[in-house]
């Protein structure tokens, strides 16, 4: 019968689009190869902490609250990605960290980045991704780095507990340069030969 037929076309038809909407909603939940290979490729990990003694705890109500030097000055490209993770409390009234990079012919001070809300993790540590500033001709960087409260010179009470500054955009956790923790076995090892000498 002609109603049957119809009844039985459009079941049909409600099916087969049942499944196409089902199909489309899973399709938009999954990425193809090649996009996941982009956001695979648009990660950058260092891992590997660039600034020397960045665990020693410092408190301050000073304009400048620290200042770290750079394991090794050839590793600070103009233009490169970088990601700096700051550990640390502030005073009612203080909003983040500023930090800057010194040079010399000429001398300046330019800005490597600020951490404010957006870039705090959890209550006591930041973490933001910059970009190395370029330098002008003849210009250097001398491998100082300074960390600031911030609004710099609020003249609040201040403490930063670690910092790392990494190659790449992810931030891994902290952990020391390996200059720091070649210095600390070449320190047991002369202490070591010391007592030995003391013993013999």
């Amino acid at each position: 019968d002609d109603h049957g037929t119809r009844l039985t076309t459009a079941e049909a038809n409600i099916t087969a689009q049942a499944e196409a909407i089902a199909l489309k909603a899973e399709r938009s939940e999954v990425y193809t190869k090649t996009e996941t290979d982009e956001k695979i490729d648009g990660i950058e990990i260092g891992g590997r902490n660039l600034l020397l003694n960045s665990s020693v705890e410092k408190t301050g109500t000073a304009y400048s609250l620290a200042s770290y030097f750079w394991a090794n000055v050839d590793e600070m490209i103009p233009g490169d990605i970088y990601t700096v993770t700051v550990e640390g409390e502030l005073s009612e009234g203080q909003t983040g960290w500023y930090l800057n990079v010194y040079t010399a012919n000429p001398v300046s001070y330019p800005a490597i980045a600020t951490l404010l809300d957006a870039n705090k993790v959890s209550d006591t540590k930041w973490v933001r991704t910059f970009k190395m500033p370029n330098l002008a001709a003849g210009q250097q960087f001398t491998g100082q780095t300074t960390l600031y409260s911030y609004p710099v010179g609020n003249g609040l009470p201040a403490t930063v507990k670690r910092i790392k500054i990494e190659k790449g955009n992810k931030a891994t956790d902290w952990t020391p340069a390996p200059e720091d923790v070649d210095a600390e076995i070449n320190t047991v090892k002369t202490d070591v030969a010391t007592l030995t000498t003391n013993y013999d």
